[in-house]
Parts: structure tokens; sequence; C-alpha cells
């Protein structure tokens, strides 16, 4: 069923707390890279992780966005060698690029994965961009409050929109979640 923007595979869950460990270890055996905000003294920002116990629930906004996971600040785009002269090229094959998860986005960055997307492919299609796109899971996380710089809203959004996310989890005051399955790489983790 679609219903603005929300393709909900089989309703609203609720999960208990613990839900979120087993759903980002799968991650790891699923042989996914997984991605998470991480307290680095007084910046939180997402970076590889291991353990679900590294994750930082307890932030506003990220000091960097998810970004770099899709659209990294380097990347090699093909390889080439010379032989007597010879110059021969090969490009990266997108097929190379791994999946990914990434845990914990807050609507806003989400959103603006969604703006990235737009960028690149429509008038040309970044193969590669496309490739990471479409190989990463993002598990989205309701926001509990805000501070003066957010701005969800500027992105067409709100603290609990889905757009962008393939999930989203919204803690309930029982520190449970519930759990918005939104596409079908989503309902692919549950």
């Amino acid at each position: 069923v679609k219903l603005r923007d929300r393709i909900i595979f089989h309703g609203n869950k609720i999960a208990k707390k613990k839900f979120t460990g087993s759903l980002f270890n799968r991650t790891a055996n699923n042989g996914q890279t997984g991605y998470a905000p991480q307290r680095r003294g007084q910046q939180v920002d997402f970076e590889p992780i291991t353990s679900f116990a590294e994750i930082a629930f307890d932030y506003f906004q990220t000091n960097q966005s998810p970004k770099f996971v899709v659209f990294p600040r380097s990347e090699e785009l093909f390889r080439y060698r010379t032989k007597d002269g010879d110059v021969q090229m090969t490009e990266r094959d997108p097929a190379t690029i791994p999946e990914s998860v990434v845990f914990g986005v807050r609507p806003c960055d989400a959103a603006g994965l969604r703006v990235l997307a737009a960028i690149f492919t429509t008038d040309f299609e970044d193969s590669l961009f496309k490739a990471r796109m479409e190989k990463t899971t993002i598990i989205g996380l309701s926001c509990r409050q805000a501070d003066a710089d957010c701005f969800c809203t500027s992105v067409g959004g709100s603290p609990g929109s889905v757009l962008g996310s393939d999930m989203l989890l919204t803690e309930l005051s029982s520190g449970d979640y519930m759990v918005e399955i939104v596409t079908e790489k989503g309902q692919a983790m549950v």
C-alpha cells in the first residue's frame, strides 16, 4: 500500500529495544559494512562500526552527514597502465561496490540523500553513485527533540519523516521502538 511516500509492507511494528541490536548485528552476518553515529569526545559522526554498543543514540545531529557512504570524498574511477607506449584504461566495475547499512540516520540527512540521488541520476547517471545507493540500506532514527540548528522542515521533512529511509525507528516512551518499514530493502532487513 502506498501512502504519501510511505510504502508499508506489513504495517508498523513495535520492537523491543534489543531488536535494534539484533538488526544491526545482522548486517555483519550478511557481509554488509555497517555505519552508525559514534561519540568521540564532544563530536558525533558516522563511522564504520563493529559493535552495537558503540552506537551513540543521545545526539541531535552528527557533525557531518552520512552522505560519504554513497558519495565518498575520493574514490577510484578507473585504472590505467602503460605498455610499450600504449595506454590501457579500465573503468571501475560498479558490481565491486560492497553492500552497506547506515544505522541511525536522522530524517533531515535521509531526505538529503534523496536530493543527491536526483542530482546524480537525472540528466547524467553516475553509475558508481547509483550502485552505492542501490546497495545501501538506510535505517532512520526519528528525532526525540530538536535544537536551534535543526533544519528538517527546510528539506520538506519532519522529525519523524520517512523520506529517504528504508526503515524508520521511532523511540517510544517505553524505550521500545515503532518500526516503519518503508521500502523493500527495509523489509529485507526485518
